[in-house]
């Protein structure tokens, strides 16, 4: 259950992190006005599958961390730090 709670977070940041004006935003508008809202939802859809894998990654990488580096804090840390900045 943690698993889920965990993924539920991380994919709702990252689709929030998505929303503000960027290249694959501007590129569904793009794609809207060129082509059909058919083509723009799918083009979104495809966005939101590749920040599910990722989301999905994240978290394994972070429990596979968490599992064999616990109780030393500086390394628990180090990963934060670096799960941030791979964010």
């Amino acid at each position: 259950m943690d698993y889920l709670i965990a993924f539920g977070v991380a994919f709702g940041f990252s689709f929030l992190g998505m929303l503000p004006p960027g290249m694959l935003t501007m590129k569904l508008i793009d794609v809207s006005f060129k082509r059909s809202m058919q083509a723009a939802i799918m083009f979104g859809l495809g966005a939101a599958f590749v920040e599910f894998f990722q989301s999905l990654v994240a978290i394994r990488f972070s429990a596979v961390i968490a599992r064999y580096l616990e109780g030393n804090p500086i390394v628990q840390w180090s990963a934060v730090a670096l799960l941030v900045v791979l964010g």
